[in-house]
């Protein structure tokens, strides 16, 4: 079985060839860092330095993870090995060299100072139906999939290697994508499946994880907010230089494989390459504070707000920065979407720098999101979600206008779920607003150097109707069902 690692290496070292695992640095490529630009962000997380994430601190004591053999499962094995060394100041290690079998779902609770060092490799179970049967019976709260592994507490970190052939985590999602998209209407199916983690602690890490084929959803962070004595550990919670690999090999898709779904507070999230068939990183209610950088995305709905305000909920996203991101064949690059009836803001958000290839719609900003399988609401809440003080800075590349429907294979539905009236192909900008008057702060800036493959005209479709007339003054361009004119 260990003979599986070195193929998925040589697969997905062929695949991203131009970026490596080791070292990305596509920051200094193009440029000064974004931290040094003039955008405002008024999170204070651009103003200071955090300290090395990820460094062992005042460890007693170490534990290795037996392994049972081959078709054995090891999880009672993992279980075993933090009770013997405790959940406090102590490291567990899945050794170097091993095929750890992690067959059941696990929850690890109140740990304190404790390192999962992964310097073996790890894979869930190929038995889909056994999965679903153990995911019924999770009984943690989740807000998209129940997740497989949980950890909870503080100090937590997960290393993963720097060896190309060590530090993975293979979920077998194959199996899945090929069910769903055979029987997308078959919920029993596809019922359960597992967000492969959450990561749920005060003060955290996940360094050098390499995750191959997600089931569905993959790494949650839901880090509470703990104060910090300045200017000592800023970011609560870091990911760095992970790599997750989503990609089909059939025609079954990998519906809902997000990247990293964040929910957490003073969260950094930097050096990472992700694959999958829905958000690279989805921002959702509960975040605040938080850096996604250094970054390249490919297959993906993009760098995502939202969704927030479904079912009339008031929804909060605060001190966001995306910045130095490369995102290739995906439907959007960055987007945020917000339910009609929503409630709540999201407020002092910023996409910077980010190169858009053979993106379908590069900028999509929408507050009249509805599930297109029940039509639109009849009766919407008299209110909607508040976006305060946007920022698009710095956009280039090309538009896939050649994409089926302008979309992927996740339009099962017609019209699909993403469908805009008007929408044609060009639309480097799309407003999509509502009659609330939802705006209060929203620039463009740069955002025009884009290639259209039908040869169209970049174009934008918005109605300055939907605008306050303050932030059509200073929009940066036309609000127009047209061209694209930069102001």
């Amino acid at each position: 079985m260990l003979s599986l690692f070195p193929l998925l290496v040589a697969i997905t070292a062929t695949a991203v060839s131009a970026i490596p695992l080791d070292s990305l640095q596509l920051r200094d490529s193009w440029g000064p860092s974004v931290l040094d630009d003039a955008v405002e962000v008024k999170g204070d997380h651009l103003t200071k330095q955090y300290s090395q994430y990820g460094a062992l601190k005042n460890i007693t004591k170490s534990c290795v993870v037996q392994h049972s053999g081959e078709g054995q499962d090891d999880t009672p094995n993992l279980l075993e090995a933090v009770a013997k060394c405790g959940s406090k100041d102590v490291e567990i290690v899945f050794e170097e060299g091993i095929l750890y079998n992690i067959y059941s779902p696990f929850q690890l609770k109140n740990l304190s100072n404790v390192h999962f060092s992964i310097k073996g490799n790890l894979q869930f179970s190929e038995d889909r139906e056994m999965i679903q049967k153990q995911v019924a019976n999770i009984t943690a709260y989740a807000t998209y999939g129940k997740a497989y592994m949980q950890f909870t507490g503080q100090d937590v970190t997960i290393q993963g290697s720097k060896d190309s052939g060590s530090g993975w985590l293979n979920c077998f999602g194959q199996k899945w994508w090929d069910i769903e998209t055979t029987n997308y209407t078959n919920n029993d199916l596809s019922a359960n499946r597992p967000q492969t983690m959450a990561f749920d602690v005060k003060r955290g890490s996940i360094l050098d994880l390499k995750i191959y084929k997600q089931i569905a959803w993959n790494i949650a962070l839901l880090g509470e907010h703990i104060s910090v004595d300045k200017p000592s550990i800023l970011f609560n919670i870091s990911v760095n230089n992970t790599f997750i690999w989503g990609v089909s090999e059939s025609t079954g898709y990998p519906f809902n494989t997000d990247g990293v779904n964040v929910k957490s507070e003073h969260t950094l999230i930097e050096n990472s390459v992700i694959y999958g068939g829905d958000d690279c990183v989805a921002i959702v209610s509960g975040a605040q504070d938080l850096v996604f950088r250094d970054a390249f995305c490919r297959g993906t709905h993009g760098l995502s707000i939202g969704s927030l305000g479904k079912d009339g909920a008031n929804s909060t996203v605060e001190d966001v920065l995306i910045s130095d991101v490369r995102i290739e064949k995906s439907t959007y690059a960055a987007r945020f979407k917000s339910w009609v009836g929503g409630g709540g803001h999201a407020s002092n958000i910023s996409w910077v720098n980010i190169e858009a290839r053979q993106v379908i719609q590069p900028i999509f900003v929408t507050t009249s999101y509805y599930d297109q399988q029940f039509g639109k609401p009849k009766d919407a809440l008299n209110q909607t979600t508040k976006i305060i003080d946007f920022t698009f800075k710095n956009f280039w590349g090309d538009i896939d206008s050649n994409a089926p429907k302008l979309s992927d294979a996740t339009c099962v539905t017609d019209p699909c779920w993403n469908y805009v009236e008007g929408a044609d192909g060009s639309q480097v900008i799309i407003l999509q607003l509502d009659r609330f008057l939802p705006i209060d702060g929203i620039k463009f800036e740069n955002v025009h150097n884009f290639v259209t493959s039908n040869r169209k005209t970049g174009s934008v479709l918005c109605n300055p109707d939907y605008l306050k007339p303050a932030d059509v003054d200073t929009l940066g361009f036309q609000c127009l069902n047209g061209p694209l004119v930069s102001t």
